[in-house]
């Protein structure tokens, strides 16, 4: 570690047991002398929080202080904290975790290690020279493109661990879009949906309002051979044609506030029943009936009220 550290353009090393956004990390039994928790458990190694960027918000990282021989250290984080010792400064305090005492030397920010979209979760992190147990993954903060630094890196670990290869290399960046590879789906599919859905609702407008205006056209031409103002035809029939769009629109809207529910488990930092996207949906939708209204109105203007007469 002290190695890859010094190596070129790496600002930080540590170890870790399990990485944020992913599903494979340990629980355990939490335990004080008013209550006890259940809580992801983490093994780090010194400058762990550091290295992922997650802020102390009170005491210290690991370090040399924690080893083997050491009383038995333990960081948690606030949700944590909150639930074992609520309104009082945890630092200090004693658990008992998988029956051993631990001290309580830090406090740091709750991160996200099942899923972005998962509620924060009490979790406590160990020192690796307290546990004994294996470190599975190595995490590096560097200077420049994560990804110019993996031969590098895995060179630095081989001359040292010929017998223990690194391999899987990931930047945050990569992990992230795995974890996020369902939800982007869904949006596509969702997105995908609504386009066609806009293209349906426009050719069925257009269809149908096309048909009432052919039907009429005998009914039209006698109008417009008394004199009917064209213009005055045109308003009549978008303002039918959009009477109904407006109670389609009407019904639409509330049978999706009503179902929004449903879609609720999947939709996470904003809320289903946003005012404003109802609005711009339904506005959009407006516009597209109007387009589609619009081409038929006008062609019904511009009956020839002859043609229109002889026509059955």
């Amino acid at each position: 570690m002290q190695r890859l550290r010094t190596a070129p353009g790496v600002q930080s090393a540590t170890l870790a047991s399990s990485l944020p956004l992913s599903a494979l990390h340990s629980r355990t039994q939490v335990e004080t002398d008013k209550s006890f928790v259940t809580a992801d458990w983490h093994a780090v190694g010194p400058g762990f929080f550091h290295t992922m960027g997650i802020p102390l918000r009170n005491g210290r990282e690991f370090d040399i202080r924690d080893g083997e021989a050491a009383p038995k250290a333990v960081i948690v984080n606030e949700t944590l904290a909150a639930r074992l010792w609520p309104g009082t400064n945890p630092l200090g305090r004693s658990i008992q975790v998988q029956k051993s005492a631990m001290q309580v030397v830090g406090v740091v920010r709750d991160s996200k290690y099942g899923a972005l979209w998962e509620e924060p979760q009490p979790s406590l992190y160990v020192a690796f020279s307290q546990t004994g147990t294996p470190a599975s993954y190595l995490i590096l903060r560097t200077g420049g493109k994560p990804g110019e630094f993996a031969a590098t890196v895995a060179r630095e670990w081989s001359d040292i661990l010929p017998h223990s290869p690194l391999y899987d290399f990931r930047t945050v960046n990569e992990l992230l879009n795995v974890a996020l590879a369902p939800q982007r789906m869904s949006a596509w599919v969702f997105g995908a949906f609504g386009l066609v859905a806009i293209v349906l609702a426009f050719v069925g407008l257009f269809s149908s309002v096309s048909y009432a205006v052919a039907r009429r056209t005998r009914e039209i031409g006698i109008r417009l051979a008394i004199g009917a103002d064209p213009a005055a035809v045109v308003r009549q029939v978008l303002f039918k044609s959009m009477a109904v769009v407006g109670v389609g629109l009407a019904a639409g809207t509330l049978f999706s506030a009503l179902l929004a529910r449903f879609v609720a488990p999947q939709v996470k930092g904003v809320s289903v029943h946003d005012g404003a996207t109802f609005t711009f949906v339904a506005a959009l939708l407006g516009v597209v009936a109007l387009a589609a209204a619009t081409i038929p109105a006008r062609r019904a203007a511009r009956i020839d009220p002859q043609i229109a007469l002889r026509s059955e």
